[in-house]
């Protein structure tokens, strides 16, 4: 499907990566160039993914954690790490996020180690 080509080639992050970057237009045949390649996706219905609130194993993929001591926020969204993509209803790509979790107190470097956050050497 194209959709599929479209994420596996990584033509998403070259077009939108180009709609942040102020220095890819160098003069103005590039900006056109530029304009049309960001526009491609948005006009075959290609949306970005960039949600709040709580995680959706579904629509997010969970790339790191932060503790919550509060408890209020646990498996809610803390921060974006790369938007994700839908093709009409069809997500493209996961959005990647960082997560709450639960606070559970200082750990020592075994117990990190253990939850793989640490290198256990």
């Amino acid at each position: 499907m194209l959709g599929e080509e479209v994420a596996d080639t990584g033509l998403l992050e070259l077009t939108f990566g180009l709609a942040d970057d102020p220095t890819a237009a160098d003069g103005p045949v590039p900006d056109r160039v530029r304009r049309g390649v960001v526009a491609a996706p948005a006009a075959s219905g290609v949306t970005t993914v960039k949600d709040t609130g709580r995680v959706d194993p579904a629509r997010h993929h969970v790339v790191a954690t932060r503790d919550d001591p509060s408890g209020l926020l646990s498996d809610r969204i803390a921060e974006t790490v790369r938007p994700g993509y839908l093709w009409r209803d069809v997500l493209l790509r996961p959005q990647e996020v960082v997560s709450y979790v639960p606070y559970v107190g200082p750990r020592t470097p075994r117990a990190e180690a253990e939850r793989g956050r640490w290198d256990a050497r």
